[in-house]
This record gives C-alpha cells, sequence and structure tokens, in this order.
C-alpha cells in the first residue's frame, strides 16, 4: 500500500494540538495523537493509540478549529493497517 498520504483538504491548516477533540471523542481516544501520529506513518503507534476503537462517529471533525478531515486519515489509518497485517499473514503463510 501507499506510504504517503492523500493531499490535504484545501481548508485544512496545520494541527495545533488544542486539544478540543479530546473530550467530545465517545470512544475516549486522542484523534490529536492519532492524526499525528498518521501523518508521521508511524504504524506501531496508531495502533498502539487504539485505532480500532474509532467508530467515524466525525464529532472530533465539527470542532477542529485546523479543519482537519480527520475521519478520512482514520479511515486511512485502517486500511493500511488491515493491508499490513494481511500482507503479515501472506509471508508467514510462505
Amino acid at each position: 500500500m501507499t506510504e504517503s498520504i492523500a493531499g490535504k483538504h484545501p481548508t485544512e491548516q496545520a494541527c495545533t494540538r488544542c486539544g478540543a477533540c479530546l473530550p467530545v471523542c465517545p470512544a475516549g481516544l486522542s484523534p490529536t495523537d492519532l492524526h499525528l501520529a498518521i501523518r508521521a506513518l508511524d504504524w506501531p503507534r496508531v495502533a498502539a493509540l487504539r485505532i480500532d476503537a474509532c467508530n467515524e462517529c466525525a464529532a472530533c471533525e465539527p470542532v477542529c478549529p485546523s479543519a482537519i478531515a480527520l475521519v478520512a486519515d482514520f479511515r486511512f489509518a485502517r486500511a493500511e493497517l488491515d493491508w499490513r497485517a494481511a500482507e503479515q499473514q501472506r509471508a508467514e503463510a510462505a
């Protein structure tokens, strides 16, 4: 799978780590930390931050003052981690 993330949303700005997304996440995740780990392509950290617990409710997006498309990041990360797990299984089976 790709090692880059598709272009940013036109109005998106850099994450300021304001924390506005933290109290609105019903899963108790840190969308800020997840976003930063995803953008760094730090897949072990993304998994450790429990991306699998995200239900993609998008509660974090409207409160983000930087207009970051967080759910798109989370979907990309989940697909990437799924692909990596499948690749690992294929390698182990070979």
